[in-house]
């Protein structure tokens, strides 16, 4: 999904059995040329833990990492208690 200057990637997974074959390098490395042939200046990964498998994958790719807290609010705008998720163990 693209907007203004920035492409995203909300979700993406392969199946389990190809993964020898390394298929969201070639995913991702395909969304980075696209975004830039389409002269998006940012490409943002989508959310992850840190310390999980995601967040490192993510990582090795150069990325920014930048803060994205959690919150929901109510029809009236009251931010809901416990909307948080917990955070993980380190």
């Amino acid at each position: 999904m693209g907007q203004r200057d920035v492409l995203e990637i909300p979700w993406a997974s392969t199946l389990r059995a190809e993964n020898h074959d390394s298929p969201n390098m070639l995913l991702y490395a395909r969304l980075l040329e696209f975004a830039v042939e389409s002269g998006y200046r940012r490409f943002d990964f989508g959310r992850s833990t840190p310390h999980e498998g995601t967040f490192a994958f993510k990582q090795q790719w150069g990325g920014q990492t930048l803060a994205a807290p959690w919150g929901l609010l109510s029809q009236t705008g009251d931010r809901l208690a416990g909307a948080e998720p917990e955070e993980p163990e380190a």
